[in-house]
């Protein structure tokens, strides 16, 4: 049997927020109370995409601050991150700000970020962020390239769309990836062919530099 290709998927937030329920949530269909993770904890699942299968690496990281010094031993090398926030949470978008940041400095170009809203089923009266803290983050987000999702582990809502969508999004990425290094040989094999070879003092090399935006 060939080896199953990975996918590291890393949950990152503040203590309290429902990062362990969301997992829960996704590998179970069971809506676990929430209680404070110690360091991180590691899960596996086999999941399928267009007929293929992956071992889906899942870590879930403590948000308390005494564990955040650890935090990019979990997230190194990571493919998708999920930033967890909720909609009780004072520090609503400094918090995202924060782990954001912390993602783009530890982990490479092709990290694929998204923003989970969790507990959407507490009543709008309760929450400490307005509509308009919501609205702006999805602005910010989606402009720098981020999917904001709104999720309720405890109601079961949003939560597999999220994981699905931010999956199917980092093995697009890897395919373009995949493409683009088959090509660049092919079209330098082919340059090499078609043009005559110039005289050394002529050749002038032109490289194009692409710049990413920055996530959130």
């Amino acid at each position: 049997m060939s080896r199953l290709s990975e996918i590291k998927l890393v949950l990152v937030g503040d203590t309290n927020v429902g990062k362990t329920s969301l997992v829960s949530r996704y590998l179970y269909n069971k809506f676990v109370t929430p209680t404070a993770t110690i360091a991180a904890q590691f899960m596996i699942k086999v999941v399928t995409f267009a007929n293929q299968s992956y071992k889906l690496q899942i870590w879930d990281t403590a948000g308390q601050e005494r564990f955040r010094a650890m935090a990019p031993l979990y997230y190194r090398n990571a493919d998708v991150a999920v930033v967890v926030c909720d909609v009780e949470q004072r520090k609503f978008a400094s918090s995202v700000d924060f782990w954001v940041s912390q993602l783009q400095k530890s982990t490479a170009d092709n990290l694929v970020i998204a923003v989970c809203v969790n507990k959407s089923d507490i009543d709008e009266s309760e929450w400490t962020i307005t509509r308009q803290d919501l609205s702006d983050l999805v602005d910010r987000s989606q402009v720098a390239g981020c999917e904001v999702y709104v999720t309720s582990a405890k109601e079961n809502k949003g939560v597999m769309p999220m994981f699905q969508a931010s999956i199917e999004q980092c093995l697009d990425k890897r395919a373009k990836n995949s493409n683009a290094e088959h090509e660049a040989p092919r079209r330098t094999r082919s340059n090499r062919h078609e043009a005559p070879e110039l005289p050394q003092e002529v050749v002038q090399l032109k490289v194009k530099h692409d710049r990413k935006a920055s996530c959130c």
